[in-house]
Order: structure tokens, then sequence, then C-alpha cells
């Protein structure tokens, strides 16, 4: 049992608390953890980064098709013929990769705090 002034561990059969002198009246309900400020973030900063990377995704998924579908063909849409398709093509699909590996970071990491406040809640 716990004192509901101060918080202090309170015996049974005691009727004044040791710490802060209040009296003990009826039974006193144990304790009920709060979730802290701090796990309150990091559950949030783990959604946003989940968030993050399906945004990434996204994005990383539209260079690709860009740069395997659109630059290729330019000249074929009366692009001019000194226009490096190949370089841009190049370029777009190494982005699109790039950005689809910062998601799958960014999924990676909001995975890991997820798992790191489920497990903080399954402990206690």
């Amino acid at each position: 049992m716990f004192c509901d002034g101060c918080g202090g561990v309170v015996q049974a059969g005691q009727a004044f608390c040791s710490k802060c002198g209040k009296q003990v009246v009826g039974v006193i309900p144990a304790m009920v953890q709060v979730q802290g400020r701090v796990q309150r973030h990091l559950q949030l900063l783990g959604i946003l980064w989940l968030a993050m990377g399906a945004l990434n995704v996204v994005g990383g998924a539209v260079l690709l098709v860009l740069g395997n579908t659109f630059f290729p063909h330019l000249h074929d849409l009366g692009a001019p013929s000194n226009l490096p398709t190949g370089f841009l093509s190049t370029l777009m699909s190494t982005l699109g990769i790039l950005v689809l590996a910062k998601s799958a970071f960014a999924f990676l990491a909001g995975w890991g705090l997820m798992q790191r406040e489920r497990g903080r809640e399954l402990s206690h």
C-alpha cells in the first residue's frame, strides 16, 4: 500500500504515514505507474519515423519510375538529341534507390523505438 499524500510505502495496519505523517484511512490501492513524458515522446518519435519512412517509399518509387520509364524515352517525346538521357535515367534510378534505402532505415528506427516502448510496457 502507498500513502495518497506522498506516495510512501505504508504497511498494513499502520495508522499514519511514516514519511509525511498523514493519517491512513481505509485501504489504499497500489499506485498505478503513469507513463512518463519521455516514454510518450519516444512513442511519438517512433510513429513519426514510420510516417517518414512511408513518405520516402513514395518518393523513392516515383524517382525509380521516372528513371526507368520517362527519361529513357525523352528522345521519343521530342527532347533535343544532345540531352544526356542515359545519365538522367541513371541519376534518377540511383537517387530512387538511395531514397528507398533511407526509408528502410527510417522504418527500422521507428520499429525499434516502438519495440523499445512495447518492451518497457511489458516489463512493468
